[in-house]
């Protein structure tokens, strides 16, 4: 049973029992719960809140977890989130077609807004690439097709992006 009110599928590592080595290819998600009446947070010094939940939901520690050729259609909130400390992972050849909020977000955690790597948990060392977004924040107006605060090091290259209310692409603070 998913513990976030629009997730459909959810990972979760355990300090200590990281989650590794997961592909998620070829599915396709849709019509999961809308979250703009939910609870959100400021996640860092950014103007940004968010609701920290998507329907396809990765929170670390988790490592080398592969999201491609999916299709993510009218899913109610946000659509795809690595939270907290996930690394070395993919997200490529993906569709996002009419995203309630965000397409794909990196979210960590810290102590303050201070995102330096040891800091907190953060999103690191990741792929977002070759992936199409058509039309994001069907509910919410605050959103983007890639949102990134409290991350490091993530490559986003090659994607198309359009149709949004507010901003194609994010960087929420001046962390790494």
């Amino acid at each position: 049973v998913a513990a976030n009110r629009n997730s459909a599928i959810e990972v979760r590592g355990e300090p200590g029992k990281p989650v590794s080595n997961i592909v998620f290819s070829g599915i396709t998600i849709t019509q999961t719960a809308t979250t703009f009446m939910e609870t959100y947070e400021v996640p860092s010094g950014g103007d940004w809140a968010l609701y920290r939940g998507s329907a396809l939901f990765v929170d670390g520690p988790a490592d080398q977890i592969e999201v491609s050729n999916c299709m993510f259609d009218q899913v109610g909130g946000n659509a795809l989130m690595f939270s907290n400390d996930v690394s070395n992972s993919r997200i490529v050849n993906n569709s996002f077609v009419n995203i309630g909020e965000s397409a794909v977000l990196m979210v960590g955690s810290s102590k303050l807004v201070n995102a330096t790597r040891g800091a907190g948990r953060i999103p690191s060392r990741n792929t977002i690439a070759n992936n199409l977004v058509d039309t994001v924040g069907v509910f919410g107006k605050q959103t983007s097709a890639y949102f990134k605060s409290l991350s490091d090091s993530n490559i986003l290259r090659d994607n198309v992006f359009f149709n949004g209310p507010r901003a194609g692409v994010n960087f929420n603070d001046g962390g790494p």
